[in-house]
């Protein structure tokens, strides 16, 4: 009886330490894609022709500035034209011991790559800073060339969207993880 007991006090430690483990050191950040929203605001057109001009003369911050398809001049001057894709997420930080910052970018376009423009990291957007046992929300940018696409092609567009993220923290390293929106319903287009 004595030694059933051990055996169980041990097994219940070792799943605690592993459990412990697997949320402190393993897997510390949950990251989850919450909404997608497409919009042309007054200033979408306006910064992105910013950009273009940056684009053109080489003076763009290439740190946080992806860029997909841009070229020499934009494909319409029509401001209609153009939206801005704010890529909605939640960090959870479930780790006990460190404070994570969490930066990200638009590692692949499966549909539709050719309306994609450029886009902005998670950091340039909002910095997304998780202190321990806490949830934070970001935003990741991406701006794009509409022209007379449907909401139908925009919504593919997103759902064809990977984005690669690091969790930088001090102690225990620097989680990776890719994030897919091919499953994402909450995609709102407002034209």
């Amino acid at each position: 009886m004595k030694k059933k007991f051990i055996t169980v006090i041990c097994a219940i430690l070792v799943i605690a330490v592993l459990v412990f483990c697997y949320f402190n050191i393993i897997r510390p950040i949950k990251l989850e894609i919450t909404s997608v929203e497409c919009q042309n605001w007054d200033a979408t057109y306006t910064s992105i022709e910013a950009m273009q001009e940056s684009y053109n003369s080489d003076d763009y911050d290439k740190d946080t500035t992806v860029i997909h398809n841009m070229k020499n001049e934009l494909p319409s001057k029509n401001p209609k034209d153009y939206m801005s894709v704010y890529i909605k997420f939640k960090a959870t930080n479930r780790s006990v011991f460190q404070t994570y910052s969490v930066d990200g970018f638009v590692s692949n376009i499966e549909k539709n790559p050719e309306m994609a423009l450029f886009s902005s990291t998670i950091g340039a957007v909002v910095s997304a800073n998780v202190y321990r046992m806490d949830s934070t929300s970001g935003d990741l940018l991406l701006n794009i060339y509409i022209g007379d696409r449907t909401d139908e092609e925009i919504k593919n567009l997103v759902k064809g969207l990977t984005i690669d993220t690091l969790a930088k923290g001090e102690l225990f390293g620097s989680p990776k993880a890719s994030l897919k929106l091919s499953n994402l319903e909450n995609i709102i287009i407002e034209r």
